[in-house]
């Protein structure tokens, strides 16, 4: 049964998705609302595991009692609804439309939903989850477009293909909260029932289908502060970093990540020879060596990749990069369920996104790869209070910009 580590305690949220969006006011005190906030919680969710760091614990005891979700200003529900935001990318809502839409089975004219997701969103999910990445999925069960906000977004971390075809995903759902949900399905017959160890879950779901563009984001520091900040009590320096940092997110940065060797070790069985592939995944991105088929690799030797991958990462984002081996090579390894070495690393702002050369041994157990990849592109300056008041160019920091990026091993 693949699966990631993903303890709910620590990268689930503690509270249920009851938020209300208020999307217009109008005349006579009425107002235009949308329920919960399932795209948002799910990304900040991952978020937080792929920065290795906690979820907020913010416990229901600590939130208003009429709401049961942390207050609208606050630090933690701006950031959910920043990244449900997010969730709601053009590709995804295309995609809802059209999975809405679709019949349960394929006919003459449209390939349907169940088809679909066993046949191509699965292979896709087991894939992140073999490489140690769980993954948003978002969960149809509308049939009109009238009713699209009926469907929903769930975090995956595992997964269970039985011999007779049947199905079990393993899920973070933000409407269960502190619960291991599971999507059960036969295989043959359309639809996944949703179960849970309370039964308070019992959701049929048509099918699904991987979120097409989520990528990692840094978390704030601050999100258990559950009151709004206060207006009025920044200094005039403290408002103009604000404003600055403010602009810096709205900017995104152009990037490439050169990967350029990598090297394969096994030193168990050294004069031996294995068929390998490589998956090089960069903010959701991949690219594969060799574009086809797979590599005869010798244990010690150095072989040259020669793999750009350019992307425009968010002022307030992270630069997410992966490296796994992909294929056949990769699945008769996971199937016979052995532990195979990955390159996982994330990249901020405040580290530069990377930028410099990196040489990264997989982890995992002996053995393994190498992976050495560059990342270059523009540079940013932090903008501080000091920047702001002095305004000068010094020759110590002229050298700093000029001297060599460092290598790193990890």
């Amino acid at each position: 049964m693949p699966r990631v580590d993903y303890p709910l305690d620590r990268f689930g949220f503690q509270f249920s998705n009851r938020f209300r969006n208020v999307i217009a006011d109008l005349p006579g005190g009425r107002r235009i609302e949308l329920n919960g906030r399932c795209g948002g919680m799910s990304f900040a969710s991952l978020d937080h595991f792929f920065a290795g760091r906690p979820a907020p614990s913010v416990q229901p005891a600590d939130l208003p009692a009429d709401t049961g979700v942390p207050p609208d200003g606050s630090p933690l529900a701006d950031y959910i609804m920043r990244r449900h935001y997010h969730s709601l990318s053009i590709p995804a809502i295309l995609n809802v439309f059209l999975w809405t839409v679709l019949p349960d089975r394929s006919t003459f004219f449209a390939r349907g939903v169940h088809e679909r997701t066993i046949n191509e969103e699965l292979p896709k999910l087991r894939q992140a989850i073999d490489q140690g990445r769980p993954t948003p999925l978002i969960l149809i069960c509308a049939r009109r477009l009238t009713d699209i906000g009926l469907n929903h977004q769930v975090v995956a971390y595992g997964y269970d293909v039985e011999a007779g075809g049947g199905v079990k995903v393993y899920l973070y759902d933000c409407n269960h909260p502190g619960e291991e949900a599971t999507l059960v399905s036969d295989g043959v017959t359309p639809g996944f029932n949703e179960l849970c160890p309370s039964r308070h879950c019992g959701e049929q779901w048509r099918g699904f289908f991987v979120h097409p563009t989520y990528t990692p984001a840094l978390p704030p520091v601050n999100l258990s502060h559950l009151l709004p900040p206060r207006a009025g009590t920044l200094t005039g320096a403290e408002a103009v970093v604000l404003r600055a940092s403010s602009r810096a997110r709205k900017r995104s940065v152009p990037l490439t990540v050169t990967f350029e060797r990598v090297t394969f070790d096994n030193p168990r069985d050294p004069a031996v020879s294995e068929e390998v592939a490589l998956a090089l995944t960069v903010n959701g991105q991949t690219v594969r060596w060799p574009r086809t088929g797979a590599k005869v690799a010798a244990h010690g030797r150095r072989y040259a990749l020669k793999k750009r991958v350019p992307v425009s990462v968010a002022g307030d984002g992270a630069l997410d990069i992966s490296v796994a081996l992909a294929g056949d090579a990769y699945a008769a390894l996971a199937d016979e369920g052995e532990p195979v070495g990955r390159v996982t690393a994330l990249y901020s702002k405040a580290e530069h996104w990377g930028r410099g050369r990196h040489v990264v041994h997989s982890e995992g157990p002996a053995g393994g790869f190498t992976i050495e990849y560059t990342i270059a592109g523009a540079t940013t300056r932090t903008l501080s209070a000091r920047t702001l008041s002095a305004g000068k160019d010094t020759a110590k920091t002229r050298r700093a910009r000029r001297a060599p990026a460092k290598e790193t091993h990890g």
